[in-house]
């Protein structure tokens, strides 16, 4: 994870932001809050998290709230600390820290493929795929409806991301469907350069 994408806030930064003031209380009594900024300031999302469950999950945010970091001294003087995600999609990691914590009523069952390959991006960024396995299980199962070029490359996207068990499955269901020149539409999008060559040129060559 590139640590420049993350900034510690003290309280008068999020004093001078009024949209932050709704936060969503993932854990009532979490001991950090991260801000998901998005394309403006009235995308930004506030959640206050349980660092315990998030180290637990993630490797990334373990180290982050470490003794080694400013994070984790503030959370071990008792303080709840303020972290800003500069680079992060807000909805995706608003799914994945309410899959984290146990808040799954509002976690949809089906995803769009374009979504659901952003939020295996991020699920791969935080290195928590092993925690998201059972959804992501459920979420890649979707690939029957899909006809789309571009959104069967975001769902081969989404179980490579997720490194999901059913990754040569839906690759191969997928090969089955896709049109000739479907490769010069997955160029048009950047995510999908992801792919490894090899997966790209089997589809080719189906």
């Amino acid at each position: 994870m590139d640590e420049t994408s993350i900034t510690a806030l003290s309280l008068d930064d999020m004093v001078e932001h009024p949209s932050m003031s709704e936060t969503v209380q993932l854990d009532p009594e979490g001991d950090a809050t991260l801000l998901i900024n998005g394309n403006g300031p009235g995308d930004t999302k506030r959640y206050l998290v349980s660092s315990k469950v998030l180290s637990l999950a993630s490797p990334v945010f373990s180290k982050l709230f470490g003794p080694n970091f400013r994070e984790g001294q503030e959370i071990r003087r008792g303080d709840c600390t303020c972290i800003s995600l500069e680079e992060d999609d807000p909805k995706a990691m608003g799914l994945i820290l309410s899959v984290l914590h146990y808040k799954c009523a509002q976690v949809p069952l089906a995803m769009e493929p374009k979504e659901l390959a952003t939020l295996a991006m991020h699920a791969d960024k935080y290195d928590c795929n092993e925690a998201l396995r059972p959804w992501a299980a459920l979420w890649c199962n979707g690939s029957e409806n899909v006809t789309a070029p571009e959104d069967l490359g975001f769902m081969v996207l989404a179980a490579y991301m997720f490194r999901a068990p059913s990754f040569p499955q839906v690759t191969a269901k997928v090969v089955k469907r896709l049109p000739p020149g479907f490769a010069s539409v997955w160029e048009e999008h950047e995510a999908l350069a992801i792919l490894p060559k090899t997966i790209t040129g089997l589809a080719t060559y189906a």
